[in-house]
């Protein structure tokens, strides 16, 4: 919805109101809107009922709410994940081409974030940093040179950064 102060607030009192907490949460501000994705836990007998009271809520407080449920998985394999920062001057199709690249090597985006500020001489870069998880078999030197081939194409900087220790270090890549 369009950002207000109270957003976050009036959300989070609406799942705490059905016996509900948030997991996690993900909010920015694009233009004038404020993006809340956020997972809640909410007892199984409040889930008609918040299903109920939604369209009330959001004709009161001005928000959008789309509600989806989701469902835990199984056992899974350790996953590997690296971040990836792309800097370049602000150009059409970048972030088409990088996530192509992504999905052509079925690597899945876990979070994406990319902007635009001003350069130092004239014009815009445009920015990125994602986190990605690779599948099992990825065979990192050959997605370190498809992802030089990208950046070579598109005309900006990007590079790899592996994960170590709970931080992102950007680590020379036959160090991987």
């Amino acid at each position: 919805g369009t950002d207000k102060i109270r957003v976050t607030a009036q959300l989070s009192e609406f799942v705490y109101k059905h016996g509900g907490s948030v997991d996690s949460a993900t909010m920015t501000k694009l233009g004038g809107n404020f993006a809340i994705l956020m997972r809640i836990k909410i007892p199984e007998e409040e889930e008609n009922k918040l299903l109920s009271e939604r369209d009330q809520f959001c004709s009161q407080s001005g928000l959008e709410i789309h509600l989806h449920k989701s469902y835990e998985g199984g056992v899974e394999e350790k996953k590997k994940y690296y971040k990836v920062r792309l800097t370049g001057a602000d150009r059409s199709g970048v972030l088409y081409r990088v996530s192509t690249l992504f999905m052509e090597k079925s690597i899945n985006i876990q979070k994406l974030r990319a902007w635009t500020e001003d350069a130092p001489f004239s014009g815009k870069l445009f920015k990125m940093d994602a986190t990605i998880e690779l599948p099992p078999a990825t065979d990192i030197h050959e997605l370190s040179r498809d992802i030089d081939q990208t950046a070579s194409t598109v005309g900006v900087d990007m590079w790899l950064e592996s994960y170590k220790d709970e931080v992102f270090v950007r680590v020379p890549v036959e160090h991987l």
